[in-house]
């Protein structure tokens, strides 16, 4: 505990502006050997790996031998090469990228304010940030998995089991406990998701996970001899084929797991099992509300929960029995704008996704025909909104196929008022991450989302626990005046607006 703790302070403490300093290792279970070369160079860097290679008064000696070694060689291609950023970690060395990497490093900084912890007291805030600042993706998670470890007194293999679930909503074959398991852990933290393989050690464990979707390779060898070798690749380690006991892949979401205290390679299925049973985990989801439950309770009757008014502009959509709420004055359906949808949108995307023979479709003033093979618009004026889509028409369900860039406008600098989410956009190597079908994949999809207070990360609990799941993030207005009427929990809600001056 001193040493991280000393490492911890001394990363926050002595940097200055201009000057670099970065502690490569500090462990008293694990060195770490790195540097930016090519990995024969690593022998010859090393004083200590050069004189037990080759003294042989040295070549037995106990401070340079090991059981266990991890090794990560790669060219950098989305981050500028240096020794920060180099691999292996503290803890893990990583193939692929994590792409939700912003949302899991702002929500690491939010929890720092509800931490407690008994085993380090007053010492905790000489300790944050938890992820140290200018690291890359690899580095950042390497972070908050030594995090867990160190201070959340987890063991390495449940703390990466929470940081990389896999995909159970959808599974049917998969154990009620282990599902139990993810709920909870998801109301914890989120995942740090992407298309990755993770390798990491603390030196009694050595293993590695693949994350759900399974977009990274990874193979595995174990020998007669007792040596089990894991690599990206087949062919990294020459391995006599009379020698190989068992080969295989290692499958989405699921871990390889060597405990050298026990001598055993642990089986995926029971390693986690044994990590769910250690917590209560279906008294504790008792305390996990969806909206359904709060509609239950909610003081006002199903039938009253309408919204009167929904102000667009300067024109209110009126009482939500008249028909007529949703027209402007000119005839034209304010949903569409409402929502983002424009001319382009319709009769690019959504028409060739739900009609390819016969069309008929009133929107904005404007009818749309198929003649020829072609969508055309004709100023018509608009009484009804009409879709076919019927299977008798030939409906493809397919979303339109296109190579063109996006020469869209900045949000910040349309002219229009664009939608909130349009003022954002999601970082991502894109050249490097392979397009997901989210129907051909919805096994390993979900828009499932815990929301509402957090509770101590480093204490696992049932407070834990005490959240609102929604299957999804869109809310009615209906879902949103049960949310700020709700009591569930001794929740006060509040629905705010307003950001910082500074921001």
């Amino acid at each position: 505990m001193g040493v991280f703790v000393t490492r911890k302070q001394a990363t926050h403490r002595i940097p200055r502006p201009g000057s670099r300093f970065y502690i490569c290792s500090l462990s008293a279970s694990t060195i770490v050997y790195k540097g930016q070369f090519s990995p024969d160079q690593l022998w010859t860097y090393y004083p200590d790996l050069q004189v037990s290679l080759w003294s042989p008064a040295l070549l037995h000696n106990p401070e340079f031998e090991t059981y266990l070694a991890l090794v990560h060689t790669r060219f950098s291609t989305n981050t500028f090469p240096s020794w920060e950023r180099a691999h292996p970690y503290r803890l893990l060395a990583h193939n692929g990228e994590i792409n939700t990497l912003r949302g899991n490093v702002n929500l690491m900084k939010a929890r720092e304010g509800t931490m407690k912890s008994d085993l380090y007291g007053s010492k905790l805030k000489s300790l944050y940030p938890v992820v140290e600042p200018d690291l890359s993706d690899s580095g950042s998670a390497d972070c908050v998995l030594e995090w867990l470890v160190m201070v959340g007194q987890r063991t390495l293999p449940e703390a990466v089991m929470t940081m990389v679930p896999e995909a159970y909503q959808r599974d049917n074959l998969m154990p009620e406990e282990k599902k139990e398991f993810y709920r909870w852990s998801e109301c914890t933290m989120e995942p740090w998701d992407g298309p990755a393989l993770l390798t990491f050690t603390d030196g009694r464990y050595i293993g590695a996970i693949l994350d759900r979707n399974g977009l990274r390779p990874s193979r595995f060898y174990l020998t007669s001899d007792n040596v089990m070798v894991m690599a990206s690749e087949v062919g990294v380690y020459q391995v006599p084929h009379h020698k190989i006991l068992q080969k295989g892949r290692l499958e989405p979401g699921r871990m390889l797991l060597v405990d050298t205290e026990k001598k055993v390679v642990i089986n995926d299925q029971e390693l986690k099992l044994q990590i769910a049973y250690g917590y209560p985990l279906k008294a504790w989801l008792k305390n996990l509300v969806t909206l359904g439950d709060l509609y239950k309770v909610d003081e006002k009757p199903a039938e009253e929960l309408e919204v009167n008014h929904l102000g667009i502009g300067f024109h209110g959509l009126g009482a939500l029995g008249d028909p007529r709420r949703w027209l402007t004055p000119n005839g034209k359906d304010r949903r569409l704008a409402l929502f983002g949808y424009t001319i382009e949108t319709i009769n690019m995307l959504l028409v060739p996704m739900v009609l390819t023979n016969v069309l008929s479709l009133f929107s904005k003033g404007r009818l749309f025909k198929k003649t020829k093979g072609h969508l055309f618009p004709h100023p018509l004026t608009p009484v009804s909104v009409t879709i076919i889509t019927s299977d008798f028409f030939g409906s493809t369900r397919k979303e339109a196929l296109g190579s063109m860039g996006n020469d869209a406008p900045l949000a910040c600098l349309s002219e229009y008022q664009p939608l909130l989410y349009d003022y954002f956009k999601q970082l991502f190597a894109q050249v490097t991450n392979p397009p997901i079908d989210p129907f051909r994949e919805q096994i390993v999809m979900s828009l499932g989302c815990p929301i509402g207070p957090s509770a101590n990360i480093l204490k696992p609990s049932d407070d834990q626990c005490k959240r609102l799941f929604l299957k999804n993030p869109i809310l009615s207005i209906k879902d949103l005046e049960v949310i700020k009427r709700t009591k569930v929990h001794g929740w006060k809600v509040s629905l705010s607006q307003l950001l910082p001056a500074e921001a």
